[in-house]
């Protein structure tokens, strides 16, 4: 691994949500921090600014994106250190994977799927698209090769709970790997079967947005593992802005389950729990006495950006809502150069 366990006295770190083609938002966020670093002619790769990076789904994607070294761990032969190099791939070429070959990604199996109807029986897509994108960036790069910490979020079916791919596991998953796992949304991916490193033995992923859409807790969490000493964790937290939510009083006297879990009504079930995650995450890091939470998120009104729809339109609009929370947050991104990147350079 390229990092090196350091004590610190604050932590710096980056969290970033899931939300399918809605990632094309905090790829956005990330460019103008670096666009403000800039400024103070700091031009290192965006990953030196974290101590830990957290993802989750879409979040986890471009975490590993960030982390990725250009080749996997050298080592000087002088010095027996590990040799630093430069990340895999920049920010503008991570959006330009969003923008330009989405389509492979969210492409339709064999059935056509018949879109709702299809939905409610089998997967909307198949996996070997993505899978093959996943192996093409990241090949045979494995977690422990990451530039800095990562925590990306997934939840294990035959066990029945939360899951972790960290960078640290002693036994670390291939990148390609995780990112298949972190992405395997219910009833839009199939879920991941995966070879535990550690016991051989075959386990079953699903979205780390089922455990945690926004895992700024979860980074804390692992980052009070990482780092005891440190007596301040600053979290910068960047959503992929979802829809106002709320349930009509009139609907609710009338709702089976079908209705809950109808993909034609936007899965109102789904929208309950991840609701439920954000308010739960955000007032616990909020009261916690060490934790500084910068959080950049938006909404896009009453009606939400399906997280499949990787139309040109609808890129277009995506990148339009994310210029404008760029800027009502701009106070918000600069608040966080100042105070915590700044005084680590």
């Amino acid at each position: 691994m390229f990092w090196r366990r350091r004590k610190k006295r604050t932590v710096s770190i980056l969290s970033i949500d899931g939300g399918g083609i809605r990632g094309i938002i905090p790829i956005t966020v990330l460019l103008a921090l670096q666009r403000e670093l800039a400024r103070f002619d700091i031009d290192d790769p965006l990953h030196t600014c974290f101590d830990l990076i957290a993802g989750t789904s879409t979040g986890g994607l471009i975490s590993l994106g960030l982390a990725a070294p250009a080749e996997p761990a050298g080592t000087d032969p002088e010095s027996g250190r590990s040799s630093p190099l430069l990340p895999a791939m920049t920010l503008e070429y991570i959006l330009s994977l969003y923008e330009q070959r989405s389509k492979e990604i969210f492409s339709k199996g064999s059935l056509g799927q018949l879109r709702s109807l299809g939905q409610m029986f089998l997967e909307k897509y198949d996996e070997e698209s993505l899978v093959r994108l996943l192996q093409e960036v990241f090949g045979t790069l494995s977690m422990s090769d990451a530039m800095v910490p990562l925590a990306i979020t997934s939840y294990e079916c035959l066990h029945g709970e939360p899951f972790l791919f960290t960078s640290y596991d002693p036994a670390p998953y291939l990148m390609w790997e995780v990112g298949r796992a972190t992405t395997a949304a219910p009833s839009y991916f199939p879920p991941a079967f995966i070879n535990s490193p550690r016991t051989g033995k075959k386990l079953c992923f699903i979205d780390g947005g089922v455990a945690a859409n926004n895992p700024a807790l979860y980074g804390y969490l692992e980052a009070r593992r990482l780092y005891p000493e440190a007596e301040q964790f600053s979290i910068f937290s960047i959503g992929t802005a979802g829809s106002r939510f709320s349930l009509p009083l009139q609907g609710l006297q009338r709702m089976g389950l079908i209705d809950w879990i109808s993909p034609s009504k936007g899965v109102p079930l789904f929208h309950v729990y991840t609701s439920g995650q954000y308010h739960t995450a955000e007032r616990v890091l909020n009261t916690l006495p060490d934790v500084q939470y910068y959080r950049i998120a938006g909404n896009t009104g009453d009606r939400s950006i399906p997280m499949d729809d990787v139309s040109s339109s609808n890129i277009m609009k995506l990148k339009r809502v994310a210029n404008y929370i760029c800027e009502t947050h701009l106070e918000v991104i600069r608040e966080y150069c100042r105070s915590v990147i700044l005084p680590r350079k």
